[in-house]
């Protein structure tokens, strides 16, 4: 196989590896290696929470293949977040570009069967080690300013509303991964629009707590579910209500659907 711009190439397939990297024409193999691991699918080299879930799952069965590789433009970007689960996890990565691999692994981890649960509770179990600031508590993990923006108008008066009953309001450009997770560990529940920055706060709950996701309208995407479900977590969520200028969320049914939980 080739391994270039992004792209592990045969004469019978290409896949994916690096986002949205533009293809060349020409490339020059600088080097050729035995056997390497390519645990990241697509969805893995683009979105946040895809990295850490789907790749560092992935990541982890490496080791029976070979060396673990991943493109050197992902792999850069992964600075600051990324970075520090993956250290959690005591996953390590060789970055690469440009070689012919005589043997690549690729994997198709995208079912939620026992195996990858298993690593994914084990993944949010190493989260859970690190120091944290207090238990039994809320948070609620802020998503206007960053990401896609799809938060509702009102995002800041439900920030206002569960800070009023003792929820800590998290924003996690602000923070490490460390200092997210003091705020996230011991928590009961996790509440959030729904989004790749929520997986700070899954992997920080304890099996059996809770995740609210809240959703616009328009954007019906529960794929959180299937994580929820890996580690254990039960999962609800709440559609927002159209408006001229978006959606707006209601806090009072935040509560009711939260009230519905399972104790």
């Amino acid at each position: 196989a080739v391994f270039a711009a992004g792209r592990l190439c045969t004469p019978r397939m290409i896949d994916r590896q690096a986002g949205d990297q533009p293809p060349r024409l020409m490339v020059r193999l600088t080097q050729e290696v035995d056997t390497l691991a390519l645990p990241l699918n697509d969805f893995a080299t683009v979105f946040f929470g895809h990295t850490v879930m789907d790749g560092g799952a992935s990541m982890l069965l490496a080791p029976g293949f070979g060396e673990a590789a991943i493109d050197s433009k992902v792999s850069a970007a992964m600075a600051g977040h990324v970075s520090r689960y993956f250290e959690l996890f005591g996953l390590s990565h060789r970055p690469v570009h440009d070689l012919r691999i005589r043997n690549a692994w690729i994997f198709d981890d995208i079912g939620m069967n026992a195996h990858k649960s298993a690593r994914l509770r084990w993944m949010g179990a190493q989260v859970r080690r690190l120091p944290a600031l207090r238990s039994g508590h809320g948070v609620f993990i802020r998503r206007r300013g960053w990401g896609v923006q799809r938060a509702p108008e009102n995002e800041a008066q439900l920030e206002d509303f569960f800070a009023a009953r003792g929820f800590d309001i998290i924003d996690a450009r602000d923070l490490t991964v460390d200092q997210i997770a003091a705020r996230c560990i011991g928590a009961t529940v996790i509440v959030g629009v729904e989004g790749s920055g929520m997986i700070h706060g899954m992997l920080a709950l304890e099996p059996g707590r809770t995740v609210v996701m809240l959703l616009p309208p328009s954007r019906l995407n529960n794929m959180m579910k299937d994580y929820a479900d890996g580690l254990g977590l039960h999962y609800a969520f709440v559609i927002g209500q159209t408006t001229p200028g978006g959606y707006r969320i209601d806090a009072a049914e935040i509560l009711r659907t939260i009230d519905l939980v399972p104790g």
